[in-house]
């Protein structure tokens, strides 16, 4: 069997995914001559080395400063539809997105910007690519309950394009670092052991412009580190739909699609 030939054809949901997290540097670059910014860097070789961050802050410090090169509507809509397309090459048929507003208003971009840019490539990645979507907000929990709270009262006209709400950024005195000795090697990854357990773990990619991955390597690299067989493939994609916002019989539709891959193979 051909596993990775197998892996491209599973039809696939990215549950776990921060859209300002797919800003590859050459987007980053384009939009800075668009609208006019001066960035910290001369081409996109010396963005891909700053992509080369040490703990969660160093990553923190380049994703905000890569943000920030985010200004329009358009801006938003071509990041979310660039990140759509390289979904749809991984043949993934559902996102559940993370957007962090607070990155954007505290820069004086409207609310309203970000959610029309982005929504509106969602619109058409479900037209267009077949991808259907759901999108969390997030809290930046670094900053205050007020500003969070400011937030909301301000998303409440909008409530009804939106399907979760959620916390990331820093994690103050819990660093990332603290665990290197724990995550460092994929070999060593307990995936395989959850998935015998029966626990629905799922394959994701996170902030792939900056970690090196969309999801169809993710799963590449997981299968060829673990050495997982079809029958844990098959568990891990149906794991996504089952564990998503879906609604039940849209759930069952896809997973009756990756069991027929798998069925053929």
């Amino acid at each position: 069997m051909d596993i990775a030939k197998l892996i491209r054809q599973i039809p696939k949901a990215e549950l776990h995914l921060h859209i300002e997290g797919t800003l590859e540097p050459e987007l980053m670059m384009q939009l800075a001559g668009r609208n006019g910014l001066r960035i910290p860097y001369d081409n996109v070789e010396e963005i891909w080395r700053a992509y080369e961050f040490s703990d969660l802050q160093s990553f923190l410090d380049i994703y905000y400063a890569g943000a920030a090169v985010l200004q329009s509507e358009q801006d938003f809509y071509d990041l979310t539809y660039a990140y759509l397309e390289c979904a749809a090459a991984d043949n993934v048929r559902h996102v559940e997105i993370f957007f962090d507003p607070q990155t954007h208003t505290e820069r004086s971009i409207a609310f309203t910007t970000v959610l029309d840019g982005i929504h509106g490539a969602l619109e058409a990645g479900e037209t267009e690519l077949r991808i259907t979507s759901r999108l969390i907000m997030c809290f930046r929990r670094h900053l205050s309950a007020e500003d969070a709270m400011a937030t909301l009262e301000s998303t409440l006209p909008h409530l009804a394009r939106l399907h979760v709400v959620g916390l990331d950024s820093s994690e103050v005195g819990h660093p990332p670092s603290k665990f290197t000795g724990v995550f460092d090697t994929l070999e060593e990854h307990n995936l395989a052991k959850l998935l015998d357990a029966g626990l629905c773990v799922t394959v994701n990619s996170d902030d792939p412009a900056y970690f090196g991955g969309y999801i169809g390597e993710n799963f590449l690299q997981v299968q060829h580190a673990l050495g997982l067989d079809a029958d844990r493939l098959q568990i891990l994609a149906r794991n996504a739909f089952t564990a998503s916002f879906l609604p039940p019989d849209d759930i069952e539709r896809h997973i009756r699609a990756v069991d027929a891959i798998f069925d053929s193979a």
